[in-house]
């Protein structure tokens, strides 16, 4: 048993530090010299020290503290996790908007709703402008919306943290609460517009629930549907998800012969049933059309974007004709290596759709011709998470707190939504010093909210039940890794898109009352 054990701790750490050192090596030949070449150079000598690290780490990963925790309530951590965010939420009154909110109100506006948005989210907003019908003030309906969201977030983190509670016992759920309510994104994000906080809430949920289901044979009933409540929740705020589950059902077949693996596959499926059925409901509904295939097709755009600016002269004039057609004004040479927006935009999918052979084909000619420039456009895209960066230096803000300069809801219904003036030095200085750059010059906070750090920790934290020959929470675990290859093939990265991730920590960090103490 032993020896079976030393050799697969050697094999963990031996994958682990391969894939750090290769993640180092691309990451930092990119910040430093625009591009991976020659960074074969670093890969080599980080392999060994990366070796290490994860020995160090892994083995104190089985460390435990001794000592009783005081017992967990949930009433008390749903009353500290709300008293928390309205405390920031004082500061941001009335509250705050993300970029997407612009279009989601539009689609309310004039009534052609896209599913390119959740449509759950767009009927939330929804539901929340009817105030604005008889008083003719936004801020009710802002207020509305971040009340609602607030105590949804509140009620999200405490089920996951009683289920934390019953799993891994009273310790880990005071300590996830204690995270939910601390850590700076819960606080920024509580009462912030956009769709990624309630996804991260149900993804944090549904992964406690879905450890609960794996390792608790008392599990049933009521926490098996709450676990297929919240898994179709997280599946319809989010497309994503969709892609993730599905990998994720395929990698869960080979423990089926166990009933608790069956159970958890059969409340994922049921998830899946009543999410499709919800979101044609919606569609139904409210008549809303299908979203852009063209957003799925962010990393094509930056590859043979960035090769239109680096060898535009080299293109022929068949390739440039085609380039003109599918992307208007040339905005292909507004390639932007950070987000692939200032490109997709001007897309017209419906010449790709026209002849798609034609354009494969000029893909993969340009891929054969500049496959350097393709991958650099790869790297530079995702690097913000590939690699825990020294500077935020990206395009878009570390967080995006739209309400003094855009206004959304002054653009559709021209009516202006006031902040307070009490606290607007305090907002001035988070926009200056964290929204914009994740506090990079605050010591602690620049490396606790570093995109790359988070996506490290993540891995890390699956890593460790590999190393600890726990399949089961290797399998589970392997869901949000999952979803975050999925928003590698995204448009941009920020703080908002790196949020679930954060909210799932606590779970894979937490480990069961079996765990030895030493």
């Amino acid at each position: 048993m032993k020896s079976r054990d030393s050799v697969r701790h050697a094999a963990v750490i031996a994958v682990g530090a391969a894939m750090y050192a290769l993640f180092f090596a691309l990451g930092r030949t990119m910040e430093t010299q625009g591009t991976c070449a020659g960074a074969g150079r670093l890969l080599l000598p980080a392999l060994p020290v990366f070796a290490l690290l994860l020995a160090l780490l892994l083995r104190a990963g089985d460390i435990r503290l001794r000592g009783r925790a005081k017992p967990f309530s949930a009433k008390r951590t749903f009353a500290l996790l709300l008293l928390v965010y309205t405390g920031f939420y004082i500061i941001v009154f009335p509250g705050t908007f993300a970029y997407d909110t612009f279009h989601q109100l539009g689609q309310i506006k004039n009534g052609a709703y896209s599913m390119h948005h959740p449509l759950l989210h767009t009927l939330l907003l929804r539901l929340c402008l009817i105030p604005y019908r008889f008083l003719g003030t936004f801020e009710v309906t802002a207020v509305l919306y971040c009340v609602t969201q607030m105590l949804v977030m509140a009620g999200l983190f405490t089920l996951t943290c009683a289920s934390l509670s019953r799993t891994c016992g009273d310790g880990a759920a005071r300590a996830s609460a204690w995270f939910f309510a601390l850590y700076p994104l819960h606080m920024c994000f509580a009462s912030h517009m956009t769709k990624d906080v309630i996804f991260g809430g149900a993804c944090a949920l549904m992964l406690a629930l879905a450890v609960e289901a794996a390792v608790r044979p008392a599990c049933e009933g009521r926490r098996l549907v709450l676990l297929t409540l919240a898994s179709t929740l997280a599946l319809m705020m989010r497309k994503n998800m969709l892609y993730a589950v599905a990998v994720w059902l395929v990698l869960l077949l080979p423990g089926l012969r166990r009933k608790r693996v069956r159970h958890l596959a059969l409340c994922t499926l049921a998830a899946l049933a009543l999410s499709t059925a919800g979101q044609a409901v919606l569609k139904t509904a409210l008549h809303a059309e299908d979203g852009d295939f063209g957003e799925m097709l962010s990393v094509p755009i930056q590859q043979v974007s960035r090769v239109s600016v680096k060898a535009y002269d080299a293109l022929s004039a068949e390739e440039l004709a085609l380039l003109d057609a599918a992307i208007m004004n040339q905005a292909y040479l507004n390639y932007d290596p950070y987000i692939s927006d200032a490109v997709k935009d001007g897309m017209r999918s419906e010449v790709l759709r026209e002849n798609p052979r034609a354009y494969l084909e000029l893909y993969g000619s340009l891929a054969k011709r500049y496959p350097q420039e393709y991958f650099d456009a790869l790297i530079e895209l995702i690097s913000p998470y590939l690699y825990p960066y020294a500077h935020y230096r990206f395009s878009r803000d570390y967080i995006e707190m739209r309400c003094k300069d855009e206004n959304p809801f002054e653009r559709y219904y021209s009516t202006p939504l006031e902040q307070n003036e009490t606290f607007a030095p305090v907002r001035e200085w988070l926009e200056q010093h964290v929204y914009r750059t994740g506090a990079e010059d605050i010591p602690v906070l620049n490396v606790i909210m570093n995109l790359g750090v988070i996506s490290w920790a993540m891995l890390f934290l699956v890593l460790r039940e590999a190393y600890r020959g726990d399949w089961m929470r290797f399998a589970i675990g392997l869901l949000p890794v999952l979803l975050f290859g999925t928003y590698l093939l995204g448009p941009v990265m920020q703080g908002r898109y790196i949020y679930p991730f954060v909210c799932c920590l606590p779970v894979l960090a937490s480990r069961e009352q079996t765990t030895k103490a030493l």
